[in-house]
Formats: structure tokens, C-alpha cells, sequence
């Protein structure tokens, strides 16, 4: 049985491409231009389990 042999099938192939379609545009238009600054001192604090430094931000 084959996509096309089904509407339920072809429906739902349909239904997902479209979701799938959507997801690509959201993610281009909202978050691809999302950068994140990563201090590498404050993150090997926090892996680490040592406390920050005094002066040190939250």
C-alpha cells in the first residue's frame, strides 16, 4: 500500500510536511539570528561546583 492508495495516509503525510514547513519558518524568522554570550570563566565555575568570586555576577 502506497501513500497515494490512502486519503488518511496522504492526509496525514500532508498534515506533517506542513508542520514540518512551519516549525522552518518559525525557526528562521525568530531564532536563527539568536546568539547567546558565553562567559567560559562563569561556566567552568558552575560545572565545576566552585563558587563565583566576589564581584562576580549572578
Amino acid at each position: 500500500m502506497s501513500v497515494a492508495d490512502s486519503p488518511l495516509q496522504r492526509h496525514l503525510a500532508t498534515a506533517v510536511v506542513v508542520k514540518l514547513a512551519l516549525l522552518a519558518v518559525l525557526w528562521f524568522v525568530f531564532v536563527r539570528d539568536a546568539h547567546v554570550a558565553v562567559d567560559t570563566e562563569q561556566t567552568a565555575a558552575h560545572v565545576s561546583g566552585v563558587p563565583p568570586g566576589p564581584g562576580a555576577k549572578p
